[in-house]
């Protein structure tokens, strides 16, 4: 305790120095120093009756922000997110059916495709795109491809089919094999002819039709032709097809033309001269031609240096040399020429030479494979040579190509 200035200690009555927290002769605490770090204490640990009020105003505040905002949750929910759940679902329900039209879309074209398109010059008609398209399937299996000719001023034509509503009987179209643009009745328009393939149970065949190009720019199916093909062809290929119908128009002028006993007794022992017929000659190598491919699998095959040699005993019958075989300085036009040709006692008698969408076709003199004595070239002209030649420039740009086919240059 504090008397006139002085302090004492309450315990034993001693008298303290200043700042003295401890009495020096009993001890005990001074009461001062206690009572100042209580008061000090409890000022920094509790707070004043403000503090308390306005700390409890702000709780308060608090809550009542948060009910609101609880509130205002709480309606919202109510009102607004069953409709917006709902146009989520309308928006997964609209995804779902645009990709299922989007699903039939493709499918669509998926099962209508454009399988070719070919753009060229038919004789008559001018520029054209040729276009192929895969058949729809998907609602009948024997649906059949569909085929159009686009001209240069737009105009679209779809060309006829074989039967009814272009639905084959018991027949499975799988793709198209070949195609030829060229004049197969001489009336100077170029006419198309198509090679499918189809699946007739659990086998494949192959099938030709022919449109026929009209004066009016148009083209109509020759089903008469087409089924005369198709049953007196047995390999129907571009070629075989093409000489097919060549042998036929040949037979009728050789009916059409008086040939002498004597030259047709020539004909049949096959000795050739300066007196028999150019008839007689083009027709006999057709027969050679056609005789070799109907026993063409009778034959012995042989692959010699890339070429594909067909021989029956010590006869060679047929030869075919792929493009690139023969060395690019030895082919006029470059290496782009596949050759096939055809012999007869080992001489050369028959060429067909083909490539880069080209066809080049040489009827040797029989018995002297120098002399070329008919020429049809890309374009489908005849040329014939009655007493033959041999003059390169006459069979551009293939040149004498046909030469390479004799024995002694293979």
């Amino acid at each position: 305790m504090e008397t006139n200035g002085k302090r004492y200690c309450t315990s034993c009555g001693k008298k303290l120095v200043d700042e003295a927290m401890f009495c020096p002769e009993c001890g005990e605490p001074v009461e001062e120093f206690l009572m100042s770090n209580f008061e000090k204490s409890e000022k920094d640990s509790f707070p004043t009756l403000d503090k308390k009020r306005k700390s409890r105003g702000k709780i308060l505040f608090s809550f009542i922000v948060a009910t609101v905002v609880i509130i205002i949750i709480a309606v919202f929910t109510i009102k607004f997110v069953p409709d917006i759940l709902g146009n989520k679902e309308e928006k997964k329900t609209t995804v779902k059916e645009n990709s299922k039209k989007i699903k039939a879309k493709e499918n669509a074209k998926t099962r209508e495709t454009k399988a070719l398109s070919v753009k060229a010059t038919l004789n008559g008609i001018g520029d054209i795109e040729f276009i192929v398209f895969n058949p729809d399937t998907s609602v009948n299996k024997y649906a059949d491809a569909i085929f159009h000719v686009k001209l240069q001023d737009g105009t679209d034509m779809k060309l006829p089919a074989m039967e009814q509503n272009n639905i084959r009987t018991g027949k499975e179209y799988e793709k198209i094999e070949d195609f030829s643009f060229t004049d197969y009745n001489d009336d100077k328009l170029d006419d198309i002819m198509i090679i499918n393939i189809y699946k007739v149970n659990n086998d494949t065949e192959k099938e030709v039709r022919f449109y026929m190009q009209e004066t009016n720019k148009t083209f109509t199916l020759d089903q008469q032709l087409s089924e005369e093909i198709n049953s007196e062809v047995a390999d129907k290929t571009v070629i075989n097809i093409k000489n097919f119908l060549e042998k036929n128009k040949e037979t009728d002028i050789t009916e059409n033309t008086n040939i002498s006993s004597d030259q047709a007794q020539s004909q049949e022992s096959k000795n050739f001269d300066t007196n028999t017929s150019q008839n007689a000659k083009i027709q006999h190598i057709r027969d050679v031609y056609y005789g070799t491919q109907e026993k063409l699998d009778s034959y012995n095959k042989s692959v010699q240096r890339g070429k594909t040699v067909y021989s029956e005993g010590a006869l060679i019958k047929k030869i075919i040399v792929p493009a690139g075989v023969f060395p690019e300085s030895e082919v006029p036009g470059g290496n782009i020429y596949t050759a096939e040709y055809y012999y007869e006692d080992n001489e050369l008698l028959f060429a067909f030479v083909y490539g880069n969408g080209e066809e080049y076709r040489y009827y040797m003199e029989p018995g002297n494979p120098d002399i070329c004595i008919r020429y049809i070239g890309n374009d489908g002209v005849i040329k014939d040579f009655i007493n033959g030649t041999s003059d390169a420039n006459q069979f551009q740009p293939t040149g004498s190509f046909w030469k390479k086919g004799k024995l002694d240059n293979l």
